[in-house]
């Protein structure tokens, strides 16, 4: 018994495909699936050449996998976690006054938006690897100003604060 093709991928938003089985006209099969999300929706026929049809539902968490087992082969099916949503940033103020302007180094900014960083409560002030300075990702988010990497004071899904760095001196 052979199935072809041996392996598919899908987005995270699922979808159907079909396998081909090859074999002999008397040689009988099943097919059955390991994991939940997902099904088989119609086998052809239990015995000789035919298909398997199956359903991938959408996912919604991390990348996953799962088997066919048909007959005696294994068909893999690989999905993709759900994309990372999209920053936006609406505005960014002084972190003292909220008022809007041009920033000048050492200035503490607050940047707002959504998914700007985790959720909340968010994550705040914490030092770098070496406990010499201030980190420049926190909780997974970085601000960078001209290339140049800001320290950060606090991160959370609608706002980030982060220290402008010196490096920009004299920069528009």
């Amino acid at each position: 018994l052979t199935v072809s093709p041996a392996s598919a991928s899908f987005t995270s938003a699922g979808g159907t495909g079909t396998v081909q089985v090859t074999t002999a006209a008397t040689c009988g099969w099943t097919a059955s699936s390991n994991v939940s999300w997902m099904k088989i929706t119609n086998i052809s026929v239990t015995s000789g050449n035919g298909y398997v049809a199956y359903q991938v539902l959408a996912n919604t968490s991390a990348a996953r996998s799962g088997l066919l087992q048909i007959g005696s082969q294994s068909f893999t099916v690989t999905q993709q976690a759900v994309p990372a949503p999209v920053p936006q940033v609406i505005g960014v103020t002084s972190a003292a006054s909220y008022a809007l302007g041009p920033v000048s180094p050492g200035d503490i900014v607050s940047v707002f938006g959504s998914n700007l960083g985790p959720a909340p409560p968010g994550v705040g002030l914490q030092l770098n690897a070496s406990g010499t300075a201030l980190t420049t990702n926190l909780g997974g988010t970085q601000v960078f100003f001209d290339g140049a990497a800001a320290a950060l004071t606090y991160s959370s899904a609608g706002q980030v604060n982060a220290i402008v760095p010196y490096g920009v001196a004299g920069k528009a």
